[in-house]
């Protein structure tokens, strides 16, 4: 597995301390396991979050602690044949997202790539702008790749925009 440390450890010209070494790779080995406990420690064990992948093995939705709405699209999409038909055959959250809309907002991040995707361009804009400026929503729309309601928002400005207008 280390074939380039066997190799420097067989050289005949260079002494190395084994013991040290062991330590030293110990330590090292701790420290990357320490790193990913604090990248992954929201992940939960793989049997708890195997319905994403496949939601029709899953038999229980209650022990998935869902809301109730969740649970109730949870169970219409692990009873909907066509989407086990097209789970077999594609992939099955580009055909559920239109159909179950509520499932978008099941994996938004899924790790921290995306926050250190935008760190640089964050640091960037705090430093040619301002530094106590407040992005992080801006920032969390600019890194998703779920498409905004944009109609949604408009109707709603509009209804707030309206009530101010009359109000005067």
């Amino acid at each position: 597995m280390f074939s380039l440390l066997c190799e420097f450890l067989n050289f005949d010209e260079v002494e190395v301390d084994r013991l040290a070494l062991c330590a030293v790779m110990g330590e090292h080995t701790d420290s990357l396991l320490y790193q990913f406990r604090t990248y992954f420690s929201d992940m939960v064990s793989t049997s708890e979050r195997m319905w994403i992948a496949n939601p029709f093995l899953q038999t229980d939705a209650e022990l998935l602690e869902m809301t109730p709405r969740e649970e109730d699209q949870f169970i219409e999409l692990r009873n909907n044949t066509p989407m086990k038909c097209a789970h077999e055959t594609t992939e099955l959250w580009v055909h559920a997202s239109d159909e179950f809309p509520a499932l978008q907002v099941l994996l938004p991040f899924a790790t921290n790539y995306l926050c250190e995707r935008g760190f640089p361009g964050l640091t960037s804009i705090q430093i040619k702008h301002r530094s106590r400026m407040n992005v992080e929503n801006d920032l969390r729309i600019c890194l998703t790749e779920i498409p905004p309601q944009l109609d949604q928002l408009f109707a709603l400005f509009s209804v707030v925009h309206r009530n101010i207008c009359t109000n005067y």
